[in-house]
């Protein structure tokens, strides 16, 4: 092989490591974007001042977040009609109503009944109170591990943890944002790229928690996962979810039972992915024999019993119980922060991917400390 053929073959390897090293970092940034860009149009669109909770055959349930006075949309009104275009028939098809416009919405509210709504700019104030908590999780969990990618790229955790972070927070952005009946009527880009967010973004986040777990043990040779399996375990959970939508398309009686259909899909292929998780996290550390190994999972796990049981005894055991949560409902993201901090302890304490001096230096740590 000549001289030049040899510089050529060296610059084409240099060029895809460097583009393997960015890769993950650009697809974190898309996801990210992704929720963004729905907040800015669901803001920027008009809207009634409602958020989707529930989809039925017949129509969605709504919360009104900054209800009006008088007889208008409450929560907890079951939406069936907008300006005489019947949900159940279709989505989209509504011309998009200019702002100040009012148009006639068919409820069923102890019956059937029509209130006038009054289009205006969404008010992001009580959509803030409502899912603060969440913000603050999903932000302490992206801090930290752009913080933990940023120092050590090549190590092979950060990068699934990474895609993980960013897909719960673009995912949750959307969510948060939430999407108001009328986006239902006149279709477009809020119904669509709200969905893309909370059901496709989000799923590639559960992938990059299954990836997470399988490369967590890496000073046990034996642990090591192969590159197929991770790759399966990233791509898994959304293709699980694109083969369930397209199931249900067949039998679903229109749209809105399909959202309903994905949606329920969603929540039990989040469920099957943490039992997922769990088991290998057990059989990782009844496997390993590394101490170092079994102190990660240790840590990790101790986060993430400890989450799991701070939303039981603050939210829904007692909403089971008395009927009410004991803590308000906007901060139940906050239960997802012992997690976050069982990584950052295992970081400061067991050098959790092996760079105890990002402890140290990090503004991940002191955010996280303050916490």
């Amino acid at each position: 092989m000549s001289a030049s053929a040899s510089v050529k073959a060296a610059k084409r390897n240099a060029w895809r490591t460097a583009l393997a090293r960015r890769a993950p970092a650009v697809v974190a940034v898309v996801l990210v974007l992704l929720g963004v860009i729905a907040v800015a149009v669901r803001l920027d669109a008009p809207s009634d001042g409602t958020v989707v909770s529930f989809y039925r055959t017949d129509g969605v349930v709504v919360d009104v977040p900054r209800p009006i006075d008088g007889p208008g949309l409450q929560t907890g009104d079951v939406v069936i009609g907008i300006a005489g275009h019947r949900l159940a028939d279709g989505l989209g098809g509504l011309t998009r109503p200019q702002l100040g416009e009012e148009i006639a919405y068919d409820i069923m509210r102890d019956g059937t009944a029509q209130v006038t709504v009054r289009v205006d700019r969404t008010d992001p104030y009580p959509l803030l109170v409502a899912g603060w908590g969440n913000l603050v999780f999903v932000f302490a969990l992206a801090a930290l591990t752009t913080a933990l990618y940023l120092r050590r790229p090549e190590e092979p955790s950060t990068t699934p943890l990474l895609m993980g972070a960013a897909g719960l927070l673009g995912s949750t952005l959307a969510f948060v944002a939430g999407i108001p009946a009328l986006a239902l009527a006149t279709g477009g880009p809020v119904l669509w790229l709200y969905n893309l967010c909370v059901i496709g973004v989000y799923s590639l986040a559960w992938g990059g928690g299954l990836a997470f777990t399988l490369q967590l043990p890496q000073e046990d040779r034996g642990l090591r996962p192969r590159r197929a399996v991770v790759r399966v375990a990233y791509a898994a959970p959304l293709v699980l979810i694109l083969v369930w939508m397209a199931a249900v398309a067949v039998f679903a009686p229109n749209a809105l039972r399909w959202f309903d259909l994905v949606y329920a899909g969603t929540t039990a292929l989040v469920a099957a992915t943490l039992v997922t998780v769990g088991v290998l996290g057990i059989l990782a550390y009844r496997r390993s024999r590394n101490p170092l190994t079994r102190s990660r999972l240790r840590w990790v796990a101790g986060g993430s019993i400890a989450a799991g049981l701070f939303g039981i005894a603050g939210w829904h055991l007692p909403e089971l119980v008395m009927g009410h949560q004991l803590l308000p409902s906007g901060a139940i993201g906050l239960s997802a922060l012992p997690f976050v901090a069982g990584i950052a302890v295992a970081l400061r304490r067991h050098r959790l991917f092996d760079i105890e001096r990002l402890a140290n230096r990090s503004l991940v740590y002191v955010s996280l400390v303050a916490v």
